[in-house]
């Protein structure tokens, strides 16, 4: 009997591979993995090397999984685990990986974590590496397989809060110590009926700017004043 607990993406990643040749997911008919945005997720990898299973992974310290934006891969990962040796499993077998019962890596995420931007067009291609470390001295870093990961908006829910960027931001009494407020006793100038007037405080009015010709030169003077434009 099946459960649904969590959205699954099963992969082999073989480490003999090309670095143009991507993972597939065995789930999605072995396609390009697919994830709806803010989802909780798990990774089952099997680690392969020239088509065969691994079935010592003794030497393996640990694996860590990342995924990063597509166009920045060396930036910082937006989602990223790592499992310690005692967190895989080497009883992976090529039955148990074929009745998806068994994985040499089970690695998880949750929805907040996997809430990712995914921009204007609801969908965004993401950079998923699969890494190891060994248990040489000093260790060794082997970077296994790579895929695109697909993240799109599924609608559902709300995304969450907007991140908070502070320091690219006015607060409302810097914005107002900035801008004086229309119609408050420091405004001194407003737009209104197509034209701009000017706030004189002697008399309590509020004058129009009025374009003339003297002496077929164009000066800009002031109309008559009024109580509100």
């Amino acid at each position: 009997m099946s459960v649904l607990t969590r959205k699954r993406i099963r992969m082999v990643a073989d480490a003999s591979k090309l670095t143009s040749e991507a993972m597939l997911d065995v789930f999605n008919s072995n396609s390009t993995p697919e994830l709806w945005k803010g989802n909780d997720v798990q990774f089952e990898i099997a680690i392969y090397q020239d088509g065969a299973l691994v079935t010592d992974i003794s030497n393996i310290a640990s694996l860590t999984l990342e995924v990063k934006s597509g166009s920045a891969r060396s930036g910082a990962p937006v989602m990223t685990k790592t499992l310690a040796a005692v967190d895989l499993d080497g009883t992976l077998t090529n039955d148990t990986w074929a009745d998806k019962t068994k994985q040499h890596a089970l690695v998880i995420f949750t929805g907040d974590e996997s809430n990712l931007d995914v921009g204007s067009n609801n969908t965004e291609d993401y950079w998923l590496i699969v890494a190891v470390t060994t248990n040489d001295s000093p260790g060794r870093s082997i970077s296994l397989q790579y895929t695109t990961l697909k993240v799109v908006e599924d609608g559902t829910g709300n995304g969450g809060d907007a991140p908070n960027f502070a320091n690219n931001h006015y607060t409302k009494g810097e914005s107002d110590a900035r801008f004086v407020q229309k119609h408050e006793n420091l405004a001194f100038k407003q737009w209104a009926n197509g034209t701009w007037y000017h706030y004189i405080s002697d008399t309590g009015l509020w004058y129009p700017e009025v374009a003339l010709i003297v002496d077929s030169v164009p000066q800009l003077t002031l109309g008559d004043g009024v109580a509100s434009p």
